[in-house]
């Protein structure tokens, strides 16, 4: 049986409602901008099946464009009920794991129910991610370096003297090339730019405010980080 629009867009509207903090962005993604990253919820539709998978979503904002941003998430991750397992939630009985769901996604993400929120946190949120997310069995994989610089951005964005330790740690990893190259990136040109960062942190500052203005987000709640 098709679940209907109608039930789609009531089971939306539980979510959003059980997220204040949040904004609509599309009919299942609720966001808000904090400082040089976006963070959310997305109910993702699960194949083949009338179910649908809530997850936490964070999203860079120094990238060339609002679409190169919401293109690559940081993070993509599922939250997970008390046996650590992830939500598969039928549209037509959504009450069954509804309130658990809830209850998990703001016990694990409480950044998504804060209005104060401070680099670490999402620092934090990052190297947690890299270490237990499927990341974890490519350690010097392109896409962890991916987390690295994000990191870096994030420190540069708050003026951190950490911004040197994760630079410093991103010249130490033994970084596979190849996966570099499958990705079309040379790894000395990358490590290379991500020196030229820390001298042209007005240039990364000013792209991320140009994104933060940008019509399609803008009136999306915004906070500052914390240092």
């Amino acid at each position: 049986m098709t679940v209907t629009i109608e039930t789609k867009k009531r089971i939306a509207e539980d979510w959003l409602h059980s997220f204040p903090q949040l904004s609509r962005y599309q009919a299942n993604k609720f966001y808000k901008i904090i400082g040089p990253v976006v963070i959310g919820v997305e109910l993702i539709k699960l194949p083949r099946t009338e179910e649908y998978r809530p997850h936490y979503v964070m999203y860079p904002l120094w990238r060339a464009n609002l679409k190169q941003c919401l293109d690559a998430p940081i993070i993509l991750s599922e939250f997970k009920n008390n046996k650590n397992l992830q939500y598969n939630i039928p549209y037509e009985s959504n009450h069954k794991d509804f309130q658990d769901a809830i209850f998990q996604a703001k016990s694990q993400r409480p950044t998504l129910i804060s209005d104060r929120i401070s680099y670490k946190e999402i620092l934090s949120e990052i190297k947690h991610y890299a270490e237990n997310s499927y990341l974890k069995a490519s350690p010097n994989s392109y896409w962890q370096a991916l987390l690295k610089e994000a990191q870096l951005i994030i420190c540069l964005y708050v003026d951190s003297e950490e911004a040197n330790a994760v630079l410093k740690d991103i010249r130490d990893v033994d970084w596979n090339v190849a996966h570099f190259k499958n990705n079309g990136v040379d790894k000395a040109i990358w490590i290379e730019e991500m020196g030229n960062l820390l001298k042209q942190c007005d240039s990364v500052l000013s792209q991320i405010r140009l994104n933060q203005k940008d019509s399609k987000i803008c009136k999306l709640p915004y906070h500052e980080l914390i240092k």
